[in-house]
């Protein structure tokens, strides 16, 4: 089911090579995504990392020819990309994690050929240069990379072209600069998930190992107090190119969508699956309408009623048959808790295999950069523009007539109390507001003659209630 209107939510995002058509507006639901400027490069396979001060650092991946050094800053103030300093050599499917201290730690990565890198870099912002850190014990790409609470960062898996698809285990400190060898995982594994917890401990699951049936079902959870690995119950499908996202409302992980091998080709997966931290085995969850693999996913929050609203956004993947051969592209997606059900809410370029996305920790909302994937375009998924008309969307307020003309007639029950009335344009502005309003025999007339043709989102608010009803002005 499609709708311009969502509570709270859960988005997709996939991969491409050459540049997608605009979309233009007149084509969409807007007032979810907007587009910035383009990066200098195209690029997929590369990495998208926001910076302590709201900046964001690209590196690396592939431009539809070669695999790239080069890495480039986005400044939102400005809406440009600058150049920064390159890094020492040619990176792919490489890691980028934002430190403590404002640095980038760069792991691994593939040149393209027959190497996997077991270096690391170290970007440092107020150079724009890229330095050497410590060597990790064997090259790997198609690894993770996740900050622990204390600051630490967990390398777990990835394919080496020394040791397969790897157990060994490292971590990074940055206080001391230097890489230590930890538990290793139980099964080797590549193109995995690796999600951290309310508690600290990091969930690893699925992944790619011809030793397990290539696409893997099997799920450790690391404990970084004890330096421990735990084996739990199988995913119900296996997978590798998953989205995983936890949620801390529900104290529950779920994996999205993913690849499998189907006997003849590899294609995207539909099937979603949630792991409750208050247990040990993965249940079914409700399906994307379209299969999506090579996708990223994000938790978020929005705030109303003094109360915060758990979300998940993951930005539309693709229908993969290869690594970017032949591929089909599905659209982006947002699971609403409330509701109950996934929504699209698509990209104005909606053909992107192998993004890369990041989230700014530094705003509660948590605005989502989308980059490349497709040439150099980029988008911001704003949750406050997006929340101001999503928010409160449930069809209980009687709008008459609609179509409107100059004026437009709410209708409310008998029980119901309104403080407030609320209209929004289709881009989250608010075009009519109405404060301490007093109906009568339970009917609010509104003058509308000022605004423009178009859809329009009424929210009427009171006695900690929220109602809401669209209508479209001729």
């Amino acid at each position: 089911m499609r709708l311009p209107i969502l509570a709270s939510l859960l988005l997709v995002t996939g991969v491409a090579f050459a540049q997608a058509p605009y979309k233009t507006q007149g084509t969409i639901e807007p007032g979810t995504w907007t587009v910035l400027s383009d990066m200098n490069e195209s690029r997929n396979g590369h990495t998208t990392t926001y910076l302590a001060d709201g900046k964001v650092l690209v590196t690396g991946g592939y431009d539809g020819t070669q695999n790239l050094a080069s890495a480039e800053i986005y400044d939102p103030a400005t809406d440009t990309w600058t150049p920064t300093g390159d890094m020492d050599s040619i990176r792919f499917s490489h890691t980028a994690t934002l430190l403590d201290n404002g640095k980038v730690l760069i792991i691994g990565g593939w040149n393209g050929g027959f190497l996997d890198y077991k270096s690391t870099l170290l970007y440092d912002p107020a150079s724009g240069t890229f330095t050497h850190g410590p060597d990790m014990k064997y090259g790997r790409s198609g690894h993770t990379a996740t900050k622990l609470n204390n600051g630490k960062i967990l390398i777990v898996g990835g394919y080496s072209n020394i040791s397969g698809n790897t157990t060994v285990v490292e971590i990074y400190d940055p206080v001391t600069n230097t890489l230590g060898e930890f538990a290793s995982l139980n099964k080797g594994r590549s193109y995995h998930t690796a999600t951290i917890v309310g508690d600290g401990r990091v969930v690893v699951a699925a992944g790619f190992n011809p030793d397990y049936g290539y696409q893997m079902n099997s799920t450790e959870i690391y404990d970084p107090v004890l330096n421990t690995w735990t084996e739990i119950g199988n995913l119900g499908t296996p997978r590798d190119f998953a989205a995983a996202v936890y949620v801390e409302a529900e104290n529950a992980v779920f994996l999205i969508g993913g690849r499998i091998f189907n006997g003849f080709e590899y294609e995207g997966i539909t099937s979603v699956e949630k792991l409750s931290l208050s247990g040990d085995s993965w249940v079914d969850f409700d399906p994307i309408p379209e299969p999506q693999s090579y996708i990223q996913a994000f938790a978020f929050y929005w705030f109303d009623y003094d109360v915060y609203m758990p979300c998940m956004l993951v930005p539309g993947g693709t229908n993969a048959s290869g690594f970017g051969v032949d591929l089909t592209f599905s659209g982006t997606y947002a699971y609403d808790f409330v509701v109950q059900e996934w929504i699209e809410v698509p990209m104005f370029f909606h053909d992107r295999y192998y993004y890369a996305a990041d989230q700014n920790q530094q705003d509660f909302i948590g605005d989502i950069i989308v980059t490349g994937g497709e040439g150099g375009t980029v988008e911001l998924f704003k949750a406050t523009e997006f929340i101001n008309i999503n928010n409160a969307l449930n069809n209980t307020l009687s709008l008459s007539p609609n179509p409107a003309g100059n004026y437009i007639d709410i209708t409310l029950s008998a029980e119901k109390e309104v403080n407030n009335i609320e209209v929004f344009n289709m881009m989250g502005d608010v075009v009519l507001q109405v404060n301490n309003v007093y109906p009568t025999q339970n009917k609010i007339a509104l003058d509308i003659h000022h605004l423009p043709a178009g859809n329009y989102v009424v929210k009427a608010s009171g006695n900690n209630q929220i109602t809401s009803g669209t209508f479209i002005k001729e």
